[in-house]
């Protein structure tokens, strides 16, 4: 006689993975994993083109995640969160107006969606009628290729996303009109044995699945957007379909659509087709681990700053979500320079003050920051990618005060992308 469904028996097991995982241990480790994103595009775009994809070019925020005890940290750009797994708590910090919100996890999904703007009836019409034209398939296998990374037996998996859509007549495309090429490096299945950030962190991904529901959470974002639901849910599903850890993932996207509508573009205004390859890709971006680490983790990271002030979850969670769309348009119109080339430009440079409970506790070390100068050589804007921190408020306050030479283009001054070091020495 069948006493249990097959759903009752799965939600028992991750019950009791989850209770082994996250029960109160004196074995369980620190863990400390960071991932450095980056993206490039293909050389010969035209300009709208390139304009118009350029805030790929954009290098992402560096995310990092700390777990002590029962507690997680992550960090990406201006937001950061903390989760308490006894509690089922989740607090999101936004570092750039000093407030903060905490709130059940079992509400997360619901609040993220009522962020995102209601669509007027005209153009959700239009939308749906463009999306139901588009077919996405998806496929997914092992490749059996495998890899170290950062000491850790990775193997990899392959997704390709397909999407065709109608293109206008006399248009000669071959293939697909967007495909992607999604090439994820994850930890083998035996790796959570040996390793114990990797244990640690397979918890976590189970646990996230199980009480955030990342794809319910799209998902329920995706409703208020008719047919892109459609088109991103088969993707995200696919890619969250393995619980290990991810240690690299690499993406190629094809626009051979675009080859096409440039050779009809060239052809109806009698000039010479822009010479896009169909069969290379025109975005890559590259997602990796630069660090994985059992050190001990400063219990202080997980607690709220002192002069961080509570606000309504919804105002906090819209406010962050247009606030990042905002930011992304605007350093569209900004270019990325290296760090040792825009170095060379500083004026001025006032050094930070080292702070001394810091100096006394013997805590030392770089505080990395991505910035944005104006076109007028000023910084207007630091973002935390990785530091102690006791380090991070006086190395921000430091930066926020340097003046570079203006960044010309064309003669004319642009707004800049970069990344600065701060160095925290004993002997200072």
């Amino acid at each position: 006689m069948r006493i249990f469904g097959s759903r009752t028996i799965r939600c028992a097991v991750i019950g009791l993975a989850l209770a082994f995982f996250y029960a109160p241990s004196a074995l369980r480790a620190d863990v400390t994993i960071r991932y450095q994103t980056d993206f490039s595009l293909s050389a010969g775009l035209p300009t709208m083109m390139e304009q118009a994809m350029k805030p790929a070019l954009i290098k992402a925020s560096p995310l990092s995640i700390r777990m002590k005890g029962n507690k997680a940290w992550s960090t990406s750009g201006s937001t950061t969160e903390i989760i308490d797994f006894s509690k089922q708590e989740l607090t999101l910090i936004d570092t750039a107006h000093h407030t903060f919100v905490t709130f059940p996890v079992s509400q997360f999904a619901d609040k993220m969606a009522a962020a995102v703007p209601n669509i007027p009836a005209a153009q959700m019409k239009a939308m749906q009628d463009a999306m139901s034209s588009i077919k996405t398939k998806v496929d997914s296998k092992v490749t059996g290729r495998t890899d170290v990374i950062q000491g850790v037996q990775a193997e990899e998996r392959e997704i390709d996303v397909s999407m065709d859509m109608p293109m206008p007549a006399g248009t000669q495309q071959t293939g697909p009109s967007v495909k992607l090429a999604m090439h994820i490096w994850s930890a083998k299945q035996g790796e959570a044995l040996r390793v114990p950030t990797i244990r640690e962190l397979t918890g976590f991904n189970l646990w996230q699945k199980y009480f955030l529901n990342p794809a319910g959470t799209i998902a329920k974002i995706a409703g208020k957007m008719p047919g892109i639901g459609e088109m991103v849910t088969p993707m995200v599903e696919e890619t969250l379909k393995n619980q290990s850890v991810i240690l690299r993932i690499h993406v190629d996207m094809y626009m051979p659509m675009m080859a096409a509508m440039a050779r009809k573009m060239a052809e109806q205004k009698g000039g010479t087709a822009v010479a896009i390859d169909p069969e290379a890709p025109i975005m890559q971006m590259n997602q990796e681990v630069i660090e994985l680490s059992d050190a001990p983790v400063d219990a202080s990271l997980f607690e709220i700053p002192k002069e961080y002030t509570a606000a309504p979850a919804d105002d906090l969670i819209r406010s962050m979500v247009h606030g990042a769309s905002e930011k992304a348009a605007s350093q569209a119109q900004s270019i990325r320079v290296g760090s040792d080339e825009q170095s060379a430009k500083l004026i001025r440079k006032p050094a930070p003050v080292y702070p001394p409970e810091a100096k006394a506790a013997g805590i030392s070390g770089r505080v990395v920051l991505n910035v944005v100068v104006g076109k007028d050589g000023a910084v207007k804007d630091v973002a935390l990618v990785s530091g102690h921190p006791l380090l991070v408020p006086p190395a921000e306050d430091a930066v926020k005060q340097w003046v570079y030479k203006p960044t010309l283009l064309n003669g004319e001054p642009v707004e800049v992308l970069t990344q600065v070091e701060v160095n925290f020495t004993l002997s200072q």
